[in-house]
């Protein structure tokens, strides 16, 4: 549940574009493939095979982009002011007193990594999950595509 807070501030939109991204990544690494190699047949498990590895592509160069954006400008301690505010947000949110509890103990500097990693780590596969089935599906769908041809 904290995890999930901290992509609150980007929004249904900043949700949404992520997931048309994950989702692109997927087909157009089948497309390219399949435009490199038009007489090749692409298996589904092959297609699901070039998403994930778009997708996890995509998700490690925009991990290293905003690791290496936020150690540049030198500004860890404001993704961290960021991830506590979230944290204290949620709590605000919940009548569960465990969770008041839990939310006061991730206040601490070693517990706010440790939930910015696992968020990573979550969006990460995420990210791989649905790349993988839109290679798949799109493989799915040159395979359909090229049996109604004659």
């Amino acid at each position: 549940m904290i995890t999930i807070s901290l992509l609150l501030p980007l929004g249904t939109f900043g949700l949404l574009v992520i997931a048309v991204c994950a989702i692109a990544s997927g087909h157009v690494a089948v497309a390219i493939y399949h435009r490199k190699k038009p007489g090749e047949h692409i298996s589904e498990g092959m297609g699901a095979s070039l998403g994930a590895l778009s997708g996890t592509f995509a998700t490690l160069s925009s991990i290293i982009l905003f690791v290496g954006g936020v150690s540049a400008r030198n500004s860890w301690d404001q993704v961290l002011d960021t991830v506590h505010q979230q944290i204290q947000e949620t709590a605000t949110r919940s009548s569960d007193p465990k969770f008041h509890e839990l939310a006061n103990q991730l206040q601490s500097r070693d517990a706010s990594v440790t939930v910015m990693f696992a968020g990573l780590v979550l969006t990460f596969l995420a990210i791989v999950v649905v790349a993988t089935l839109a290679g798949w599906l799109a493989a799915r769908s040159l395979e359909r595509n090229s049996r109604m041809r004659p």
